[in-house]
């Protein structure tokens, strides 16, 4: 059955294929030890975990995860190196070329699908379906459904960069200093068990607490950071 490729206009939700937690977490292990920073990063970690101990990363079911992506126009498979081919290019012979340099990310992520039907086709396709999920993700609301697990905030296109993964769980690009673990430790208190916001107000304070602040990552333009709410696809 043929599936219609997103439409140019401006996405408010769709279906991402993500990692599970706990392989998202090893995924990130293997990239930043193998910086040469590697043992100043374990033990900035270790140091984060303790000030942190409400706070599991293992839990986390957000957008900062691996997400399964579409062939790319000039990409070669690689033996060992070019993982779940098959996967992406599925998604490409559906939905076409990758728009990510065509479309305004702030209103565009081209890494969504438009159907579950054809996100659980692709995920099948995966190397190793077992290490990833279906989630469903949705901007510009606040309601709570029956399937809602929280609100992550971050970017709706581009890496799926969130504040709750880079400041809290996964930190790479804009860590928080230590003199800051304390007031972090508070602005924590307020994530479920699935290390997600409950409430779209929670992680609207969130984002404005984090742009606050000198370390963070700054917007590129009004509203890059967004609030997005993350449900769980059941069955």
């Amino acid at each position: 059955m043929a599936h219609a490729a997103f439409p140019t206009a401006e996405q408010t939700s769709g279906f991402l294929i993500v990692q599970l937690p706990s392989v998202a977490l090893r995924t990130f292990a293997t990239r930043v030890t193998s910086d040469k920073y590697a043992d100043e990063y374990a033990e900035y970690v270790r140091s984060l975990r303790e000030a942190l101990p409400g706070v599991t990363p293992e839990r986390y079911r957000g957008i900062a995860r691996e997400v399964l992506d579409r062939y790319w126009d000039g990409e070669d498979r690689i033996p060992g190196v070019s993982a779940n081919w098959e996967a992406r290019v599925m998604i490409r012979e559906r939905l076409g070329p990758d728009p990510n340099m065509e479309y305004d990310l702030q209103f565009h992520d081209p890494d969504l699908v438009p159907d579950l039907a054809f996100a659980r086709e692709v995920l099948a396709a995966t190397e190793s379906p077992g290490d990833w999920e279906v989630i469903r993700v949705a901007r510009e609301t606040s309601e709570w459904t029956p399937t809602t697990l929280g609100f992550d905030v971050g970017y709706w296109g581009g890496d799926h960069f969130s504040l709750i993964g880079d400041s809290l769980l996964m930190p790479r690009w804009h860590p928080a200093p230590p003199e800051d673990f304390e007031v972090l430790r508070a602005q924590a208190t307020p994530l479920n068990a699935d290390v997600l916001f409950d409430t779209h107000e929670d992680a609207s304070r969130f984002r404005e607490w984090y742009l606050s602040k000198p370390w963070a990552e700054s917007e590129g333009y009004p509203v890059e950071f967004q609030v997005i709410r993350v449900e769980e696809v059941r069955g």
